[in-house]
């Protein structure tokens, strides 16, 4: 038999043979990070404080060793209805401006410990506004978490919102 027919059989019984599984091909699986599950929000002398625990699990429940950062978005507006969807698009938040890039091994402009995150944010608010916020993590793969969920919060005086509207009843 002459070389062209040989490959062309082999790559034959490569085609018939496939993995040796039955049924219909399945995609790899992509092992990113789990979503922050603890994202909070609290206003606190002229800024608005963040805090959360950086996932210690990925998606598909296997640990996560090798988390290299965590960026925050944020979107504001009027306060009147839901708040915009945070929609993942090429790594980013759709409609979202980022405001910090937190890395745990160095947290310039945040606090990290025990895999517990705190960041201040005091970048162009303004009283009157509605701020919502989204985390997402990344694994040193460049692997992104799903968006965490949103957190709003009213841009108002320190005063008011931690004694909140039981002052005023």
């Amino acid at each position: 038999m002459k070389p062209r027919g040989i490959l062309a059989l082999g790559l034959a019984a490569l085609a018939l043979g496939g993995c040796g599984r039955k049924g219909a091909p399945v995609p790899p699986e992509w092992r990113v990070p789990a979503a922050v599950g603890d994202l909070a929000a609290v206003v606190r002398e002229s800024a608005v404080e963040l805090t959360w625990t950086h996932p210690g699990r990925r998606v598909d429940g296997t640990r996560l060793r090798d988390l290299v950062l965590a960026r925050v978005w944020r979107v504001d507006d009027e306060g009147r209805g839901d708040p915009k969807a945070a929609m993942l698009a090429g790594g980013a938040i759709a409609g979202y401006t980022e405001v910090a890039t937190v890395r745990p091994g160095a947290p310039e402009g945040a606090v990290t410990q025990d895999g517990r995150a705190t960041l201040t944010d005091r970048r162009g608010l303004a009283y009157g506004r509605r701020y919502t916020y989204v985390v997402v993590t990344a694994d040193a793969l460049g692997r992104v978490s799903p968006p965490s969920a949103r957190v709003s919060i009213a841009f108002i005086s320190a005063a008011i919102s931690e004694y909140g509207a039981s002052m005023f009843s």
